[in-house]
């Protein structure tokens, strides 16, 4: 069987993780297009040269960076016309200019490929909230009508693509993690603190200023460590928050930090929460923070925005949206009983090893393509 891949988020090393399992498979031959240039201001790195056990076509893209009106300018025609794949899945969903560029370019070179597409979206509307929305509804609607089938993380991207419109098949397959990347360490000497994490974009949506206020109410010794950045309004907003809250001599800021490095710092932790708040712009998608830090055992607050509670499930403790009160307590509940702490964090990588490693995901996937 021969599946073609293509995905603008493989620039990034965790994503190439799933596409050596995805290679793994008997009978499996594999092709992955992928940018070669993309603009992300939350990130700087790029993907790792290694040896892979299949070929990668890095191509030029229009708009990198633009993840709607991005589209190859090279090197796709032939990959698919030369490949000739049976399966082409498309990581990327179907109101983006590379789900229109796949569609066509299947239609005049391999018309028998079955295509998949991909969504992670979970916010409904009825209109594409985009300049030039008539070209996404267009690839929208031409990939509703010819896919063959659709994959999505959880039932709240199910829910909208049946809003948009699309009838076809659905299979729900959570996003994976590299589970022996992720996973339990030791705590370093000397660090017997209760630590609380933060990972992710330094923004009022993702809830950070509310983790602040929250954490400014927690009466035992503690220090609360933040990982990640965000445009300068925010990161301002975040340092002046931190002075007026008193928490100066508490809080540990790492700035941006790449997925090699993480790892060491969840050991670090106690207790990650991840806050988000659900607005008419966000509503968390997956949360991959939530599934690598329960990889590595460590107890996690999640918000109920989007696919979190799903995640979590009853590995980790969910608290209400925009509700400093109810935040604090659940982190002063976990600050002072340790043995749920550990309790927690054990079932948590139980759940992760079950449910959101890249060998599940791998199966799952190569099960719906043996289906198609």
């Amino acid at each position: 069987m021969k599946i073609l891949y293509i995905e603008h988020a493989a620039v990034y090393p965790e994503e190439m993780k799933k596409y050596d399992h995805l290679a793994g498979h008997a009978g499996a031959e594999i092709r992955l297009v992928k940018p070669s240039n993309w603009n992300d201001p939350y990130r700087n790195e790029s993907t790792e040269q290694r040896e892979h056990r299949y070929e990668i076509i890095s191509a030029p893209v229009m708009f990198p960076g633009y993840r709607h009106r991005s589209f190859f300018l090279k090197k796709i025609a032939p990959a698919i016309r030369q490949f000739k794949p049976d399966i082409i899945h498309l990581f990327d969903e179907a109101n983006t200019m590379f789900a229109l560029q796949a569609f066509i370019l299947k239609r005049v070179y391999c018309p028998d490929a079955k295509l998949v597409f991909d969504n992670f979206q979970n916010i409904l509307y009825d209109r594409v909230p985009y300049r030039f929305a008539f070209i996404y509804d267009y690839a929208e609607q031409q990939l509703f009508r010819y896919a063959d089938a659709a994959t999505v993380r959880y039932e709240g991207s199910h829910e909208f693509l049946r809003h948009r419109g699309y009838k076809g098949p659905i299979r729900i397959i959570p996003w994976g993690t590299d589970i022996d990347w992720f996973r339990p360490q030791s705590r370093p000497n000397g660090e017997d603190i209760f630590t609380l994490g933060y990972v992710g974009r330094i923004e009022e949506d993702k809830g950070i200023y509310l983790l602040l206020r929250a954490f400014a109410e927690l009466k035992v010794s503690s220090r609360l460590m933040i990982v990640g950045k965000g445009v300068k309004a925010d990161m301002e907003k975040m340092f002046s928050l931190i002075d007026s809250l008193g928490l100066a001599s508490r809080v540990d800021y790492r700035g941006y930090v790449n997925q090699k490095e993480l790892p060491q710092l969840y050991a670090q932790m106690d207790c990650l929460v991840i806050p988000t708040i659900t607005t008419n712009r966000c509503k968390e998608q997956f949360g991959r923070v939530v599934v690598e830090a329960m990889a590595c055992g460590v107890a996690v607050i999640g918000s109920r925005s989007g696919a979190i509670p799903y995640l979590i499930s009853d590995s980790g403790i969910v608290c209400q949206e925009n509700d400093v009160a109810d935040l604090a307590a659940k982190i002063g509940y976990l600050a002072q009983n340790p043995h749920k702490r550990r309790e927690l964090g054990k079932k948590g990588r139980r759940r992760v090893e079950s449910c959101y490693s890249w060998v599940s995901f791998g199966r799952q996937c190569h099960e719906l393509y043996k289906d198609l």
